[in-house]
């Protein structure tokens, strides 16, 4: 009988079976013999259960990153260390990331890059050099190995606009207010003037003579926006229907009715009086000396009222109606049934409707 040879660790060798050994199963009992078969099986398993108390006990000695248990990967919390067995912390490098004021040595070296040249010692100022592209470089605009300065910048963008500032990317035709008393540089005042068609060949060829034709040949006029409000174009809309393009339009107030009435004051008379006459007589319109009248003669003094016959005899003869002294007459107005009156509203306001508003100075591109 035989054992297999561990190399000399703590436990005994494991059983090895002989080709004259019994088939013995069943639990083993390395004392006895019994369950021969199973013994080797028994030891392998006692090794296995050693093995994994073991590698439990290392497990619970592991901690996390350390500066001061040895055996594990230290870290290194210093800006001026210089180990090679240690990992600065994350603390560290965001520090110099922040800050590399005096924690870069000035013996250390810049060197620029790309398409950059200069660089030396930090211990004094250095001037990095990057290449500046040509004009033709810019307007190019394919080189990838040169810087386009703010100055040569411009001087494209000038070139493509014509020699124009910024506005010059404004359309002719455009129209802008300003808060100013006269028109920019590349702006006219929308007065109504008669411009030249040559001068002014851009805004020509954007507006025709939509707003006037000038001298029919050599001129145009521009829009004549001063005291105006502007109102889209209708375009088929219906809003301002049958509007032509340009047209102007006079101040209008939307038709509209005032509700007004007179109270009903029912069937009703009126009270009036003459005009007080003083004393005096009232006399007979009948003319004087004719046959078969009454009337009034004035051939006596005072005058009498008369009254002859158709022979023109005198009948009867008297003096003139008494007088009733200083007196006045009651007036009775026949009613006029129940009725209302027709009311008068009288004209408010202005010489114009329109919203409150400030003036400005409005202006068209050219």
């Amino acid at each position: 009988m035989a054992n297999l040879d561990d190399s000399g660790d703590q436990f005994p060798d494991v059983y090895q079976f002989e080709e004259t050994d019994p088939l013995l199963s069943g639990p083993p009992n390395e004392a006895t013999g019994a369950g021969l078969d199973n013994i080797p099986h028994l030891q392998l398993a006692r090794r296995t259960r050693w093995l994994k108390s073991r590698v439990d006990q290392l497990l619970t000695s592991v901690v996390a990153g350390t500066t001061s248990v040895a055996g594990m990967l230290r870290l290194n919390d210093s800006l001026t260390s210089d180990s090679v067995t240690e990992a600065a912390t994350p603390n560290a490098i965001r520090r110099v990331q922040i800050n590399a004021n005096g924690r870069v040595p000035t013996a250390r070296q810049v060197t620029a890059g790309g398409i950059a040249t200069g660089g030396g010692a930090l211990d004094q100022d250095r001037v990095i050099t990057v290449p500046k592209a040509s004009d033709q470089q810019a307007r190019d605009g394919v080189a990838d190995d040169v810087a386009l300065t703010p100055k040569t910048g411009r001087a494209l963008v000038e070139e493509q606009l014509g020699g124009q500032d910024a506005t010059g990317l404004v359309p002719s035709g455009a129209l802008m207010d300003f808060a100013m008393a006269q028109a920019p540089a590349g702006w006219l005042v929308c007065d109504g003037s008669e411009v030249s068609r040559s001068e002014f060949a851009a805004l020509f060829t954007a507006l025709g003579t939509v707003w006037g034709a000038g001298n029919g040949t050599t001129t145009f006029n521009l829009p004549d926006l001063r005291g105006e409000f502007r109102r889209g174009a209708d375009l088929g809309r219906g809003v301002d229907a049958g509007r032509a393009f340009g047209s102007a339009q006079a101040h209008a107030f939307k038709s509209h009715d005032h509700d007004a009435s007179s109270a009903n004051a029912g069937n009703h008379t009126h009270d009036g009086h003459a005009q007080s006459a003083g004393a005096h007589n009232h006399q007979s319109g009948l003319p004087d000396d004719q046959p078969g009248f009454f009337g009034l003669s004035d051939a006596n003094n005072p005058p009498t009222l008369e009254v002859s016959n158709t022979s023109n005899d005198l009948q009867s003869e008297g003096p003139l109606t008494s007088t009733d002294g200083t007196h006045t007459h009651i007036l009775s107005v026949y009613g006029a049934g129940a009725h209302s009156h027709d009311v008068t509203v009288s004209p408010r306001g202005g010489a114009e409707t329109r919203p409150r508003n400030v003036s400005v100075l409005t202006c068209i591109k050219i």
